[in-house]
């Protein structure tokens, strides 16, 4: 009886993995949540720059002269948030 039970189990184990492998191969689930991912990591900032810096339109021109503007915000950015954070420490 003991061997009857040990391989029910081994099914249900091996019907388990079966079914996680499929959720992970499956594309619509895999796409949710890379989605999932990359909307958490990139909005909110750009509207931080907007909303609490102003930042609304570069004031140069030139794509090397825009991308350091661009960094600037940024380390503005990220210095803003540093300060509060170490405050609340």
């Amino acid at each position: 009886m003991a061997a009857k039970e040990r391989l029910e189990a081994r099914k249900k184990e091996e019907a388990a993995a079966r079914e996680r492998d499929r959720d992970e191969d499956d594309p619509p689930k895999r796409g949710r949540k890379r989605y999932k991912q990359r909307k958490h990591i990139a909005e909110p900032p750009f509207g931080w720059m907007k909303r609490v810096l102003g930042f609304r339109q570069f004031s140069l021109r030139g794509r090397r002269k825009v991308a350091g503007e661009f960094d600037l915000t940024c380390v503005a950015l990220n210095l803003g948030r540093m300060g509060t954070m170490i405050c609340w420490t």
